[in-house]
């Protein structure tokens, strides 16, 4: 103490005697401030060995200041039980040991008996038992701010505090940490002749034992090094320590050396190659210059300290840690230690101790005098029993029994008067950027950074592939868990198995892939049973691990063990769930996990109709009445009948719509994806089809494929039937009128008059007779397409669910009894229909080419509905239809791709328009106009098809497309009206211009009796009707003539005697008829076509051009036309088609000179070019003016029928003016109305097909 502060002290104690010895104190009264001072002292070292004792004193010194800054300066206030205050202030007296110990005893004294303080604060644990002597036996209270060792306090003295906690307790944190994170081999480091490393290892060693009871691996003690102070600085034993550590596994050391060791211990750790997962080390780790000193060697080192500056405690008189430190800073200008904390901590539980010892007291009598406060009992009144302790006593009993929280941690004091409420702090070297900080890691709760362990280990290996570099440093390469790989050297985690791979093993750096088509659950699959079938996809077996097919069409896959799920319009047996099948119609099936069928459907694919059910246009429906049936059955056929016979053989556009709507069906059926509303406009068109399919009668009785079969191909002679039973009752009316001329009259008789056009000749029954085989061939045409799909259906199986079944009936089982039987109807089908039909045809058409014979009556009541729409130039027409039509179903039934099936029929259409376009076969115009718009359709259906059946169409243009075509049918009908109305509009005037010429005759022969309605089904009126001709209402426009004659009905006369001269030329069995073939029918029609205007010529002209006209034809005819045919033209042959014209008219009026010399130089021309035949040929034909051949023709040699029909036909004479119609006297006289007379051609027709001379002479 300086001399200065000794004076101010004398000075004070003189005072106090003064006032004492004056006599009686003055009584205080109640506010009265006395201030007062306990005195305080500390021997301390500034320099020496226990020079830290230093950093203790700052400590001190910082709790006097706070002190005076309490209650503006007054310092401590002390308040008893009435609430009376003292204010105290405290006078803090140290002393300089020099790090000696006899003066640090001596000096301890003088502060004892000199300065008589009340307080002593602790030093050095060196000094500790001396100290703690010499305070107890002066009676004065002794804390210890930096005293480990328990033996300090174990002496039992009562005056003696410690508020450090045990040094046994430094590693019990850390050990505990060693045992919780697998640490079971720790070697133990002590130096032992210092009772602090000594007691601190052996407290480890016994928390190791502790701790491994615990474990059922247990943590043991490999080895205890024990070395003094004269191997301080041996460096072998450190290295010898460092090679058993390695030699003997250890996972962690605990040495309780001082600062010199700890440097030599980690050097020789490093040199050994030797990391350790846990090294924990007294003193040295908590001094920041020795961890800046070692560097990294000094990362994750552990340590202990009484106090740490990063802990989270508080008081209220510090305040917070943090709060605390900046004050010490503010103080002294650096940092506090651990040291310095306890110093401080001391003072604060002597200001507690102090300040509330005195609480349930009345102290008044002290005068708030320290002394007396503290030594004279009889100046307190406390309301306990204990009235003979003295103040000193009760600062001793409070601070004995703190339990308080402070900056420094928990204050709480054992039997032995020492700390034990606080856990030291367990400090951790840790790596910061670019240095490194000493944290506190352990208690938890108050820790400031987490506790590293294992450390880094400076020497780990490298992990190959397969493993990962893990939190252990000292064993990183940690095998990767089955379901995770590493495939890189040093990683720093396994990846998990990506979706679709799996690895069942650890230690793998490659993932297996699943089998095909599966997939994972999730990432980190550990078995190849993970491997499940992915959205889309389905297992036969419905197994995990195994490969899986993708979702069959038409079905959804959830993945997994699921089966394919039908979607609506598709079916599936369970059995075999790979195979999912197209229903048609689609709305048949439901699909679902059950492949429902609709209600009223049932079998495979849903293709029956159910008990109970019948079906109509591919839907069934519940069975109504049995007679309801049969009569829609009835209907139907007798409907059919109708269409075909009575309509379409009479309304070529009709006939037509049928033959399209038919091919249009076909491209309906190719399973292209339509939309429903296009699928059900080719259900309504199956009408069309004359397919009995449409229909079934299962109401009546079972009902089949078989059956459907058989019916379909007898329906022709069902629908003939009606025809042959009208013949039929031709041949009884027939029977019953030859009775009747016979003089036999019977209501029979009358009976079959009126209901059937009786016919009176067998000429006329003939003629029934051959209508009732052209009704049966019409109805083979019309039903041509579906029996040819019947046939060839019969021979397409395919395999549905694991059975051979009919593609278009799958209830029929493929190589069964009713299969066999189906094959043998087809092939006699396909024989008698498909190929018999075609061939009868081809046959016939050619036969009536070569005879001439289209106009011959039979052939045309027989076979005219073939042909007599075409010219005659395109006979074969009607084989081409043929042929289209069974390509069409060839296509549809054999190939199985649908859009192969919808390319091969495109294709047949583009040829087929070509054709056509090329040709244009129609006799009528508009017929070929018709038509080529209906197969511009039919590809346009094809086509878009095509697109439907694109899974790559945007559902927004399948929309459009969807409306397009819908647009292109609604024209199509509508195109079909107009010509269907005009067709019909030309049928009735024709059948009212028949009525009022037929009704015309009968008035005037006076036979008008019957009424308007029943007049037509007159005998009168029907034998009127055999006799007027009609020829005319074909050959001019019936609009034309109806209007006119409706206008002027006297006119009717007239035109009775116009039709009767020009019945004979206009007749179909005319030589120049449309129908003929004859070169004078050809020779006209050419003539005409490329001169039109030569009817309204010949109409107008005089008799005199008309002669001119003829002689012109005649020659034309005989020298040129007919010649050509037998020989060529050689002028002609040489010339360019453009230039013909130009020639002509030259030729025509050049002079005799000029054509002449022309003829004689293209003579000598041929003679060079051609050779001289040819030159003699043209010589030849100049010289006779054209009327010779140029070459000599035998005709008994000449194998050439024609060439034969030609050169008779030129020597009979017989020129392009001959008729057969000139020996009939029709013309020769005027024609009574009374008396109307039919011209027959009868044996004349034989004699021109016969080409005989003389019967054309």
């Amino acid at each position: 103490m300086s001399s200065r502060s000794r004076l101010l002290v004398a000075v004070v104690g003189l005072l106090c005697t003064l006032c004492l010895v004056g006599g009686q104190p003055r009584v205080r009264q109640e506010g009265d401030v006395i201030d007062n001072v306990f005195r305080v002292g500390a021997v301390l070292s500034n320099d020496g060995k226990t020079q830290e004792m230093s950093e203790a004193r700052m400590g001190y010194q910082l709790f006097f200041n706070e002190v005076k800054k309490l209650h503006n300066g007054r310092g401590m206030r002390v308040e008893d039980k009435n609430g009376r205050a003292f204010y105290f202030g405290f006078d803090f007296m140290w002393r300089d040991d020099s790090s000696n110990t006899s003066v640090h005893d001596r000096e301890v004294e003088a502060l004892l008996d000199e300065e008589k303080v009340h307080f002593l604060f602790g030093s050095h644990p060196e000094y500790a038992l001396s100290e703690t002597q010499l305070s107890n036996s002066r009676q004065r209270m002794n804390l210890q701010c930096c005293v480990g060792p328990d033996v300090v306090y174990k002496q039992g003295f009562p005056l003696v505090f410690g508020i450090p906690a045990s040094n046994i307790r430094y590693t019990e944190l850390a050990v505990r940490s060693m045992m919780l994170r697998g640490l079971r081999r720790v070697a133990i480091l002590q130096r032992e002749d210092n009772l602090f490393t000594k007691t601190t290892c052996e407290a480890a060693v016994a928390d190791i034992n502790k701790f491994g009871d615990f474990e059922t691996e247990a943590m043991d003690v490999a080895f205890v090094a024990k070395y003094d102070e004269s191997r301080v600085n041996d460096t072998r034993m450190y290295e010898d320590v460092a090679r058993r550590l390695k030699k003997e596994n250890v996972d962690a050391v605990v040495a309780c050396i001082f600062v010199q060791e700890a440097s030599l211990l980690v050097e020789a750790l490093h040199q050994s190659k030797r990391s350790l997962k846990s090294l924990f080390i007294t003193v040295a780790p908590t001094i920041p210059q020795w961890v800046s000193g070692m560097g990294e060697l000094s990362e994750h080192v552990l340590s202990a300290a009484q106090w740490h500056t990063k802990l989270k405690y508080t008081d209220s008189f510090f305040g917070t840690n943090q709060e605390y430190i900046s004050k010490f800073e503010a103080l002294h200008g650096e940092v506090s230690t651990y040291i310095a904390a306890g110093a401080s901590a001391v003072g604060y539980v002597t200001y507690f101790g102090i300040k509330y010892a005195f609480w349930n007291c009345d102290i008044s009598k002290t005068g708030g005098v320290v002394d007396q406060l503290l030594f004279n009992s009889s100046a307190l009144e406390c309301d306990d029993q204990n009235e003979d302790w003295t103040g000193y006593e009760r600062v001793r009993q409070t601070i004995k029994g703190m339990n308080t929280d402070t900056f420094f941690g928990k204050i709480k004091f054992n039997a032995y008067q020492r700390n034990d409420g606080i856990d030291p702090p367990t400090t951790q070297v840790l790596p910061a950027k670019g240095s490194r900080r000493i944290d506190a890691v352990l208690p938890i709760g108050a820790a400031n950074a987490q506790l590293v362990m294992p450390g880094r280990n400076a020497f780990k290996p490298t992990c190959a592939k397969g493993f990962f570099v893990g939190e252990d440093e000292f064993d990183p390469c940690d095998p990767c868990i089955p379901g995770e790989i590493s495939d890189e050297e040093n990683a720093s985690h396994c990846n998990k198995c990506p979706l679709g791979s799996w690895v069942g093993e650890s230690g793998q750096s490659v993932c297996k892939i699943c089998p095909a088509g599966t997939i994972t659950r999730g990432k980190g699959e550990k078995q190849l049973a993970g491997c499940v079938c992915k959205e889309g996809y389905f297992n036969p077996r419905g197994a995990a691990g195994e490969e899986c097919q993708p979702c069959p069409d038409g079905a959804k896959c959830n993945g997994t063990d699921d089966f394919p799920i039908p979607e609506p319009g598709y079916w599936m047996n369970k059995t075999v769930p790979s195979e999912v099948y197209e229903c048609e119609p689609a709305d048949v099936c439901q699909g679902g996990l059950e492949s429902s069928c609709k209600i009223g459907r049932e079998g495979r694919l849903c293709s029956e109709c159910s008990k109970d059910y019948f079906g109509v246009i591919e839907r069934c429906f519940p069975c109504p009445h049995k007679a309801a049936v049969v009569t829609m059955v009835v209907l139907l056929v007798l409907g059919w009948y109708i269409l075909n016979v009575v309509i379409s053989n009479n309304v070529a556009s009709l006939e037509m719509m049928l033959s399209w709507a038919q091919l249009a069906n076909v491209i309906g059926d190719v399973g292209l994806r339509w939309p429903k509303s296009l699928e059900t406009m080719f259900g309504t068109a199956n009408l069309l089809d004359f397919d009995v399919d449409i229909l079934e009668p299962s109401c009546l009785f079972h009902w089949s494929f078989t059956h459907n079969f058989v019916v379909q191909l007898l329906l022709p002679f069902v629908m003939s039937m009606l025809a042959f039973c009208g013949y039929m009752a031709s041949v009884v009316a027939l029977k019953y009128h030859k009775r009747a001329q016979a003089g036999e009259t019977t209501w029979l008789r009358k009976y079959f008059s009126w209901l059937v056009h009786a016919p009176e000749t067998e000429e006329e029954l003939a003629q029934r007779w051959d209508k009732t085989i052209a009704t049966f061939l019409s109805s083979v045409e019309v039903t041509y397409v579906t029996i040819a799909k019947y046939c060839f259906d019969v021979f397409k199986c395919e395999d549905i669910a694991g059975v051979s079944v009919l593609r278009t009936s799958p209830s029929v089982e493929c190589s069964n009894r009713e299969h066999a039987l189906l094959i043998v109807l087809a092939i006699i089908g396909t024989l008698f229909y498909s190929i018999g039909y075609l061939a009868f045809v081809a046959y016939k058409m050619f036969q009536l080419d070569k005879t001439r014979s289209f106009q011959c009556p039979v052939n045309l009541r027989r076979y005219g509905f073939l042909y007599r729409r075409f010219e005659l130039d395109y006979f074969w027409t009607p084989i081409i239809i043929l042929i289209r039509r069974l390509i069409f179903v060839v296509t549809l039934v054999f190939l199985n791709n649908p859009a192969f099936q919808a390319g091969g029929l495109a294709v047949i259409i583009i040829v087929s328009l070509m054709l056509h376009v090329y040709t244009a076969p129609y006799v009528d115009t508009y017929l070929d106009v018709m038509f080529s718009f209906l197969l511009v359709a039919l590809m346009f259906e094809a086509f878009s098809g095509v697109m439907f059946y694109s899974t790559n169409l945007p559902h927004k243009n399948r929309v459009i497309l969807e409306w397009i075509v819908l647009l292109v049918l609604f024209v199509l009908i509508c195109v079909f009206v107009v010509f269907f109305y005009f067709e019909l509009s030309r049928k009735y005037c024709q059948f009212n211009v028949k009525q009022m010429h037929c009704n015309e005759i009968l008035q005037q022969q006076g036979l008008d009796k019957a009424s308007k309605v029943l007049r037509t089904w007159s005998k009168d009126y029907r034998g009127v009707a055999k006799t007027v001709s009609h020829e005319l209402l074909e050959t001019f426009n019936p609009y034309f003539i109806h209007k006119a004659l409706d206008k002027r009905p006297e006119f009717i006369p007239r035109w009775h005697r116009l039709s009767t001269m020009l019945k004979d030329y206009m007749s179909d069995q005319s030589e120049t008829s449309y129908l003929s073939k004859t070169g004078v029918a050809k020779f006209w029609r050419k003539l005409v076509d490329r001169f039109p205007e030569l009817v309204d010529f010949l109409a107008v002209a005089d008799e005199e051009n008309r002669q001119k006209f003829r002689e012109f034809a005649t020659t034309l005819y005989q020298d040129f036309y007919l010649k050509n045919k037998v020989e060529p033209l050689p002028i002609f042959g040489i010339l360019n088609w453009r230039d013909r014209a130009p020639m002509a008219q030259w030729l025509a009026m050049a002079s005799e000179e000029d054509r002449q010399f022309f003829t004689t130089f293209m003579t000598e021309l041929f003679r060079e070019a051609s050779g001289p035949e040819m030159a003699n040929r043209l010589n030849q034909k100049v010289s006779s003016n054209g009327a010779a051949f140029g070459r000599d023709f035998d005709e008994s040699a000449s194998n050439n029928w024609k060439t034969l029909r030609v050169i008779k036909e030129i020597k009979s004479g017989r020129g392009p003016l001959a008729h057969s119609a000139s020996l009939s006297q029709s013309f020769s006289t005027a024609v009574s109305f009374n008396n109307v007379r039919v011209s027959t051609l009868g044996s004349l027709e034989e004699e021109v097909e016969e080409g005989t001379e003389e019967n054309l002479a």
